[in-house]
């Protein structure tokens, strides 16, 4: 009896598979019609997927891909692209970590692009900000007054006696009733400056060190007082008594002087709108880190990243960059 029932089933089985076979159709498989244009493997290329090619492939321009050969060998270039791509799938070069690396970044990119791009390009900054932001930091748009000095510089040292001091003071003072006879359109030491200085950089420009400005925070290569007479100075061409620092002794001239300019609104308006637009858009790309963090479920093994040890050595002293010299002979920047 059970023989009999396989036996029966076995045949039903048959009859069903005949007539599925039959009358029901099976899987269609592509054919070149309007819309497909080439079929590899099973995989297609569509009409739209190509014009979508030649658009990217300079196809707005004149004259591009009129020709036959040039959409057939932009045909050929696509089929190669599914027939390696194909290859490179059955092969699970597509599972290989470098490329799922640069899937995830070209992923998070678009995503990015996308999503949230929109609202950093939705940020605005209205005039009123603008004006407002002038209103509160007018004092950063002043050009502070400057001054621009020249010197003649006699070099000492922790050896040089109190006498060798003074007669170097006399030698500068004598260098200072000299400065008269020189013309009187020369504001800076001219020849003076050649014949008398220790300071091998600006000997030969008539001693002139630059411009400076009044300010406590400002760092420059020469000594604090030589700074501070220079803007004891009230007229182009003056010259100071001489001044004893640690680096030597000094006298300074005053070659020009400028006063404080201050900037109109409209002539910062443009930076201070670039300068807001950033802040807010930093904001927002904030934002929508935090929120993701805060929509998301996030742990972090504090003791075990603490337990993680570096890769490169310990740093060394003798690894460490030198301080950042003056840039310039105290040019104001």
């Amino acid at each position: 009896m059970n023989k009999f029932i396989v036996l029966l089933l076995m045949l039903l089985s048959g009859v069903f598979g005949w007539f599925v076979a039959k009358h029901l159709p099976l899987e269609s498989t592509p054919s070149l019609n309007s819309n497909i244009l080439a079929i590899i493997d099973g995989d297609v290329i569509t009409k739209d997927e190509f014009i979508e090619q030649m658009t990217l492939r300079g196809g707005n321009r004149p004259g591009q891909y009129h020709d036959i050969k040039q959409r057939k060998f932009l045909l050929d270039f696509m089929i190669n692209q599914k027939l390696m791509m194909n290859d490179a799938e059955d092969k699970g070069i597509n599972e290989n970590d470098t490329v799922q690396r640069l899937y995830r970044k070209a992923t998070i990119d678009k995503y990015l692009d996308e999503v949230l791009e929109s609202k950093v390009d939705a940020v605005k900054v209205s005039e009123s900000e603008i004006k407002r932001h002038f209103e509160e930091n007018y004092s950063v748009y002043e050009k502070p007054a400057r001054k621009r000095a020249a010197v003649i510089f006699k070099a000492t040292n922790a050896q040089t006696t109190a006498e060798e001091k003074a007669t170097i003071k006399q030698s500068l003072l004598a260098v200072k009733s000299s400065v008269s006879e020189l013309d009187n359109n020369t504001y800076h030491f001219g020849d003076l400056a050649l014949k008398h200085s220790d300071d091998r950089a600006s000997k030969y420009q008539g001693g002139v060190i630059g411009w400076f400005i009044e300010n406590p925070n400002r760092a420059y290569k020469w000594d604090r007082s030589v700074i501070k007479e220079l803007f004891s100075l009230a007229e182009n061409g003056d010259v100071s008594d001489v001044v004893e620092t640690d680096q030597g002794l000094f006298l300074v001239r005053l070659v020009a002087s400028e006063s404080v300019h201050a900037k109109s609104l409209a002539q910062v308006s443009s930076g201070i709108k670039k300068q807001l637009l950033k802040v807010k858009q930093d904001q927002v790309k904030r934002d929508f880190i935090n929120s993701l963090i805060s929509n998301s479920s996030v742990e972090i093994n504090e003791n075990l990243l603490a337990q993680i040890e570096p890769i490169s050595p310990i740093k060394r002293n003798s690894d460490r960059k030198p301080p950042a010299l003056p840039t310039g002979a105290g040019d104001q920047q």
